[in-house]
């Protein structure tokens, strides 16, 4: 089956306005479970690398 890449935001914070966004769950995890169910490999990543930040 396929390779599938899935891009999450790196997430943004502005501290001068206290706000702080990152990537939105279910926008990952509906897509994912329907991937993988079909037999597809999904791989993680962010733009600026390391962990991708989960918005709250």
């Amino acid at each position: 089956m396929a390779r599938v890449l899935a891009v999450l935001s790196s997430g943004h914070k502005d501290e001068a306005n206290n706000y702080e966004t990152g990537w939105w769950a279910e926008e990952l995890f509906a897509p994912l479970e329907l991937l993988e169910k079909a037999g597809h490999t999904v791989e993680i990543a962010s733009p600026l690398g390391g962990k991708p930040v989960l918005d709250e």
